[in-house]
């Protein structure tokens, strides 16, 4: 897997009040992977943070595992490639919704999420179930995964959700 994120890039974005976070785009014959929260009403791809001195790739493996099992994170080495890089800022009333420290240990308010979207084809789907982190789960096309997206409440991540499936969809990950 190429990592192309630096550990300074990722401190520089805490230093701007964002939070590095680790996006993965699970292909697998044409169809995307995405999980819904049912608290959020939200469809979207696994993600998680990317902790201090933590490189992009190990933030990939240990945040796909929390978050839906190892049967996924064994594909992320061999088959992943950066795809984009977005973000949302909050609003000011949302401000130190988390705290971040920088990697020389200095506290700055987040302001804001810095997301690292990175495609990763599987040869073979796991079976799916329900996980700590999704309500539900589903392989889908382009089509089926946008409609999912578009009936969601979360206005920043539709915006993001609908950037990173119509890239996906332009580079031929999915139909």
């Amino acid at each position: 897997m190429p990592n192309v994120i630096t550990l300074e890039k990722l401190d520089n974005l805490r230093k701007h009040h964002f939070r590095p976070t680790i996006v993965a785009c699970f292909v697998w014959n044409k169809k995307i992977f995405l999980g819904f929260t049912e608290g959020f009403n939200i469809w979207q791809f696994p993600q998680g943070r990317i902790d201090n001195k933590e490189t992009v790739e190990a933030a990939l493996i240990q945040k796909i595992r929390a978050e839906i099992g190892g049967r996924f994170a064994r594909f992320v080495r061999s088959n992943s490639e950066p795809l984009m890089e977005d973000r949302i800022r909050f609003l000011p009333e949302k401000y130190d919704f988390d705290s971040l420290t920088t990697d020389d240990g200095t506290k700055v308010v987040m302001q804001g999420k810095h997301y690292l979207f990175y495609a990763v084809t599987i040869p073979q789907a796991p079976e799916l179930t329900k996980t700590a982190e999704f309500d539900e789960v589903a392989w889908l096309t382009y089509l089926e995964a946008q409609a999912k997206v578009d009936a969601g409440s979360h206005q920043g991540k539709k915006r993001i959700m609908t950037r990173a499936l119509s890239l996906l969809k332009q580079k031929g990950y999915i139909f």
